[in-house]
């Protein structure tokens, strides 16, 4: 049982590291923030990939507002 939870505070780690370097790879003025600008060139470069209908404006303020749990 110790190896198992070992393995996964490990993965745990690995995940955050991924997530922080995905988030640094689009936070472009390095402020530790998304803005909407920001968001929004990640969810159409997605959609795009997908071969998706991107997403519009009121879809990018809508994310990002379910997002931002404490509006900063």
């Amino acid at each position: 049982m110790l190896d198992t939870l070992h393995s996964i505070l490990e993965m745990r780690d690995k995940i955050k590291i991924i997530s922080d370097m995905a988030f640094d790879a689009v936070d472009e003025d390095m402020s530790g923030e998304l803005d909407l600008d920001e968001l929004g060139k990640v969810l159409r470069s997605v959609a795009k990939e997908m071969r998706l209908n991107p997403p519009t404006d009121n879809d990018i303020i809508q994310v990002l507002a379910e997002l931002d749990q404490n509006n900063d």
